[in-house]
């Protein structure tokens, strides 16, 4: 619940909140919160756990998605520092 709340004040406050901390987030919890409605008996269907496996992969492709992007960015950016130094 808390890490909830921080994303919450984080949308109402307009902090920057990066794609790539907000969606695996919301995707990891979303996953997590039907395996527990599922155990407290709120929610009967037999392919939650599938559902939840399959947003747990997805949750891991994104991260992977996101971490390739930073990288990108950084040796970019690393070039153009040493580009820079040349002149």
């Amino acid at each position: 619940m808390f890490f909830y709340g921080v994303f919450i004040f984080t949308l109402v406050k307009k902090i920057n909140n990066y794609p790539f901390y907000s969606i695996p987030f919301l995707l990891g919890n979303s996953g997590n919160l039907l395996l527990n409605l599922r155990v407290l008996g709120l929610i009967k269907l037999d392919s939650i756990i599938q559902l939840s496996v399959l947003l747990a992969v997805i949750e891991i492709a994104v991260y992977v998605y996101y971490l390739s992007h930073i990288f990108r960015e950084s040796v970019k950016n690393q070039a153009e520092k040493l580009e820079n130094l040349g002149f």
